[in-house]
């Protein structure tokens, strides 16, 4: 339960626009919420989106976690889905290269159907490699955008294309082979 007082603690301070919005480890409240958040935690992270609408989610603490890596390290899906609905970065990786697409866990389930529920094109993801093998983007090696989680890939793991009806993308578009087994199969593989 201290975890709550202090998550509640934190977001009362974060509306405060005097008072600074850091704290260890460069964590803001939400970063908090994300790595000792519980069952609640998605009903918090609302409650601080309507103090704070523009608030930027895709925030990397010291270690480079997002809020969504954090919650979907700890297995916390309510939460993982209102970041999602929100807006955040699906591909976002901290600074060991790790991200929600190669954590490793027991199942991709909660992937799966973060993936399946999404019902509009996510920011797009940016960096100097691919988000998938890690082949540094160069002259020979074009960027290109898988267009259903936005995630930044290289040609040779963005091979597959299918339309995406439920963004209204009628006419097949590049995608990865993770998107690619969603969009074909559900959120249930």
């Amino acid at each position: 339960s201290s975890g709550y007082i202090f998550c509640a603690w934190g977001l009362w301070l974060t509306c405060n626009p005097a008072f600074p919005t850091c704290f260890v480890r460069g964590q803001s409240p939400l970063h908090i919420l994300g790595q000792y958040g519980r069952e609640n935690a998605a009903t918090i992270f609302e409650l601080f989106l309507e103090c704070m609408p523009e608030y930027p989610l895709d925030k990397p603490d010291a270690e480079g976690n997002t809020v969504l890596l954090l919650a979907y390290m700890k297995g916390n899906a309510n939460l993982c889905r209102a970041v999602v609905r929100s807006g955040a970065r699906l591909g976002v990786s901290n600074n060991q290269g790790v991200n929600i697409f190669n954590y490793q866990v027991a199942t991709k389930q909660l992937l799966f159907r973060l993936l399946d529920m999404l019902s509009k094109e996510p920011p797009w993801c940016d960096g100097s490699t691919c988000y998938e093998c890690a082949a540094k983007f160069g002259v020979t090696t074009r960027k290109h955008h898988c267009r259903h989680c936005g995630r930044l890939l290289c040609h040779k793991c963005s091979t597959k294309e299918i339309p995406i009806i439920k963004f209204d993308l009628n006419k097949p578009v590049r995608v990865c082979n993770i998107c690619f087994d969603v969009l074909t199969l559900g959120g249930v593989s």
